[in-house]
């Protein structure tokens, strides 16, 4: 006699269009213009927080970013890179900076993560000195490394 497997019974596909409990998909071009607005918001802060001295106050005049019904649409890549190198040689980007500005903003971004992670290494080498300290410590000792460190005041965070 052959065994019967019980299998459960298959879900039903999504469907391609939303339903209630389904939010509308965003559009390539709808999320590309959404992912442009906020590149162009961390560039303005970013260079705000860097430049505190040169920042252009943008309170009268807002800077319209295009909808996804006013952003251009490419038949082909091609015409897309052709767009993107016109723009680019334009004096001024979407967001009010200078091309100039723009890349001065983003070398002082890249500067500061790379001081912050030279000052995390030495942070670490500095950690890894002074755990082999108590740890010889807590050896001559003949006691825990726990107990050492707790006489020494340092924690599991420290």
């Amino acid at each position: 006699m052959a065994k019967t497997i019980f299998r459960p019974p298959t879900p039903n596909p999504p469907t391609s269009s939303p339903t209630k409990d389904q939010p509308k998909k965003p559009t390539p071009a709808e999320t590309l213009v959404s992912l442009q607005s906020e590149r162009n918001s961390l560039l303005l802060s970013l260079h705000a927080a860097l430049f505190p001295s040169t920042t252009k106050t943008t309170d009268s005049q807002p800077t319209e970013h295009p909808t996804p019904s006013t952003a251009p649409t490419y038949t082909s890549s091609a015409a897309h890179f052709h767009h993107l190198y016109q723009h680019s040689s334009t004096t001024t980007t979407q967001h009010g900076l200078t091309r100039t500005e723009e890349e001065a903003t983003l070398r002082g971004a890249k500067q500061i993560h790379k001081n912050h992670i030279a000052k995390l290494h030495a942070y670490n080498a500095v950690r890894d000195i002074g755990q082999g300290l108590i740890g010889m410590v807590a050896e001559n000792r003949k006691a825990r490394v726990k107990d050492c460190e707790e006489e020494f005041g340092i924690g599991k965070d420290d």
